[in-house]
């Protein structure tokens, strides 16, 4: 099933596989960006990083200033990039800069995505200090350290907790985000992730969570297709032919993408082997 979903979900898809295979499944310009040192768990404020950007005396909520996966120039990043060690809003921006671009990109090499997501990780870094309440902060984190795991699967196991730590903060926060990404992220990473005591790996809190998410955003085919996947996982097989049903008919729209279609009847072929006498 891997590389059957979405860009921006292929990612914590294939750092899945890779906390579980130890090697992976199966991506614009990649800078020299790295965390060094930058510590996850030692996030104390800064005074240098303007933590309440104002506009007209009008304090500026961050989550509402930044276009999920936006692209930007070279020129525009490296504007950002100057002023994020002073600015949190401009690092949270470059950090959504580095995400959108593996997004698009997924196919880029290991060595230049490596560099992106550590890069990106850097200003999500910086974007948590100043604003250690934004869920798009957290989410972003969240992303691109799903992404690092699957460019860097020696050390994937290890990044587990932080991906569960960011999404859990970003669905505290922001839930609806991305049509309930959080929840979505998490529902994922239970998935994916082996059992205890290995790892977090348990299908009923991955149901749960794409139950949550699929409140935020029923219309959302992604959040049903992970629900049926997990129940799928617990042998609720009759349970997961009905929500496909749902999918599938969804999907009939002809504003719904391709992509959905086909992660839809892959899943359908594996249910339908199931049920077969």
């Amino acid at each position: 099933m891997c590389g059957a979903r979405l860009n921006h979900i292929a990612p914590l898809m294939l750092a899945g596989c890779v906390l579980i295979l130890l090697s992976g499944c199966g991506g614009r310009l990649a800078r020299e960006g790295s965390l060094q040192g930058a510590g996850l768990d030692d996030r104390s404020t800064s005074q240098d990083v303007d933590a309440q950007p104002s506009r007209g005396g009008e304090t500026i909520y961050p989550d509402d200033e930044v276009n999920l996966w936006d692209y930007c120039s070279e020129a525009e990043l490296e504007e950002l990039e100057s002023l994020a060690e002073q600015d949190g809003l401009k690092a949270m921006k470059a950090a959504n800069c580095y995400a959108g671009l593996i997004v698009r990109n997924p196919e880029l090499s290991k060595s230049k995505g490596l560099a992106t997501v550590q890069a990106g990780r850097k200003y999500a870094e910086i974007a948590l200090r100043a604003f250690p309440e934004s869920g798009l902060a957290h989410y972003l984190m969240a992303h691109l350290t799903a992404y690092e795991a699957e460019r860097n699967p020696t050390r994937g196991l290890q990044m587990v907790p932080i991906i569960e730590k960011e999404a859990v903060m970003a669905a505290s926060l922001n839930p609806p985000i991305d049509h309930g990404g959080p929840d979505r992220m998490l529902g994922e990473l239970y998935l994916r992730a082996p059992g205890f005591p290995m790892s977090v790996g348990d299908s009923e809190k991955s149901a749960a969570h794409f139950r949550k998410a699929m409140t935020l955003d029923p219309d959302y085919p992604e959040n049903r297709l992970g629900l049926v996947e997990a129940l799928m996982a617990q042998e609720e097989n009759g349970e997961a032919c009905n929500e496909l049903s749902t999918v599938i008919a969804g999907l009939m729209r002809p504003d719904q993408p391709k992509a959905f279609s086909q992660s839809a009847l892959n899943l359908m072929k594996k249910l339908c082997a199931r049920l077969e006498p």
